[in-house]
C-alpha cells in the first residue's frame, strides 16, 4: 500500500478504481483500505463497505466481508478501527502504518487479525514479519507457510514473495 502522502497515490487510486469498474475483484478490495482511511480520497466508511461487498460479489478469494454502513460510520476514518469493526481489508494497511511509525508489534498483530479473517495481504505481510523478524519472533519456515496461504487466495505478490523462502 502506498504511503498517504506518496507522489504516486493520485494515479495509484485511479489504476485501482478503473480495475475495479472492470470488474477486477482485488481492486475493489485495495479500495477497501483507501475509503476506510482516507488515503487518496475522501474517506468514506459506507463507500468502503460497498467495495468490500463488490470485491466479494466478483469473486475475488481474499476479499473482505462487507460490515453494516452502521458499523462502517461507527467505526471512523483510523485503519485500527476500521479493522476492528470487521472492515478485514485495512488490518494490512492499519498494520503498514504503524510500521512506519516504528511499532513492529502492533503492526504483526493487525496483519495476523486480517491474516486470520481471510484477508490474503494481511498473511503476506505477516509472512514479511516472521521472514524479518519485526514484531515476531524470526520464522522463515512460518513466512513460506503463509506466503503459501496468500498465494493460493490469490495474492500474487504473496507468489514472488515465496522464492525468498525456499
Amino acid at each position: 500500500m502506498l504511503q498517504r502522502t506518496h507522489p504516486d497515490l493520485p494515479r495509484a487510486i485511479q489504476i485501482l478504481k478503473d480495475g475495479c469498474d472492470a470488474g477486477r475483484g482485488e481492486s475493489c478490495s485495495l479500495l477497501v483500505a483507501c475509503y476506510g482511511t482516507g488515503t487518496g480520497v475522501a474517506s468514506d466508511p459506507v463507500k468502503a463497505s460497498a467495495l468490500a461487498k463488490k470485491s466479494c460479489e466478483l469473486g475475488y478469494k481474499g476479499c473482505s466481508p462487507p460490515v453494516s454502513p452502521e458499523m462502517a460510520k461507527q467505526a471512523g476514518a483510523d485503519a485500527g478501527d476500521q479493522c476492528d469493526a470487521g472492515i478485514v481489508a485495512t488490518c494490512a494497511f492499519a498494520g503498514t502504518t504503524r510500521i512506519e511509525s516504528g511499532d513492529y508489534a502492533a503492526a504483526a498483530g493487525y496483519f495476523k487479525r486480517g491474516c486470520e479473517a481471510g484477508h490474503p495481504p494481511s498473511c503476506a505481510q505477516l509472512a514479511t514479519a516472521h521472514l524479518l523478524g519485526r514484531g515476531v519472533a524470526r520464522d522463515p519456515v512460518r513466512a513460506h507457510s503463509l506466503y503459501k496461504k496468500a498465494c493460493d487466495a490469490g495474492e500474487t505478490s504473496a507468489c514472488d514473495a515465496l522464492k525468498l523462502t525456499k
